[in-house]
């Protein structure tokens, strides 16, 4: 069976090398590798193919509603899976939910026999499952908390460097500044509410950077792990009010 290789986007600010896995196969793995090989959502450091970011683009669509779609059928699962604190928990809820995944992957894939063969590693699965969690059941609204009392992102979900780099500033973006955080998630992919929500944001990552580190990441990679960090709000909250504003959803 032939391997599928797809490497990121749109690069939408500048920083550490990030690897995130994919590779033939219908099942999702609660395990993550060190090979730059079979990658979705990685970040390089050169320009895409046009060949190369139209499947990485397809991919994310396809992730994307196989997330939505499970998240509707299997609601407590998701949650289960999202408020894991390690792999273990995280492989228990995963194994309750691939048979409702797998049709879920085939329906999202719309007759794509190449894009109902994906593996990827927790990051990126829980990225998409917080965006689906957070369009169908908002969060409260949070209060704004300084960057001092920014709790450490969960250490589990990746092992790569530059990932838990890119986890720890979605933490403090979502903690720091989250109607701006939620701004992205909540916009539609690709349109002038998304560039508007990430032009938002940009001049409040610099203060969530530790000294002398730049941050290079796909608009796909840095809005699903702002989801995850705001769902890790959720569901360990702050809030000061109900939610005021209507259900839209993005999917």
């Amino acid at each position: 069976m032939p391997k599928l290789a797809i490497l990121a986007g749109v690069v939408a600010a500048s920083s550490s090398l990030a690897h995130a896995q994919v590779s033939t196969g219908t099942n999702i793995s609660g395990k993550e590798s060190a090979s730059p090989v079979q990658t979705i959502g990685a970040e390089v450091d050169r320009e895409l193919t046009p060949m190369e970011a139209k499947a990485h683009a397809e991919a994310v669509r396809v992730g994307r509603l196989m997330a939505a779609c499970v998240t509707k059928r299997r609601p407590e699962t998701v949650a289960e899976i999202l408020s894991s604190r390690n792999v273990d928990q995280f492989n228990v809820g995963l194994k309750k939910l691939q048979p409702t995944m797998s049709p879920c992957l085939v329906t999202a894939a719309g007759g794509d026999a190449m894009m109902t063969h994906l593996r990827l590693a927790p990051f990126d699965l829980m990225g998409w499952l917080a965006e689906a969690a957070l369009v169908r059941a908002p969060a409260p609204v949070f209060e704004t908390v300084p960057i001092a009392a920014v709790p450490r992102a969960p250490q589990w979900i990746t092992f790569h460097p530059g990932r838990l780099a890119m986890m720890q500033i979605a933490s403090c973006l979502a903690h720091t500044q989250p109607e701006r955080a939620e701004a992205i998630v909540w916009s539609q992919p690709g349109t002038p509410q998304e560039a508007a929500a990430f032009a938002g944001i940009m001049p409040f990552l610099p203060a969530c950077l530790d000294k002398n580190v730049t941050l290079k990441a796909s608009k796909p990679s840095l809005r699903h792990v702002l989801a995850t960090a705001l769902y890790q709000r959720k569901i360990n909250p702050t809030p000061v009010a109900p939610p005021s504003r209507a259900k839209s959803g993005n999917f």
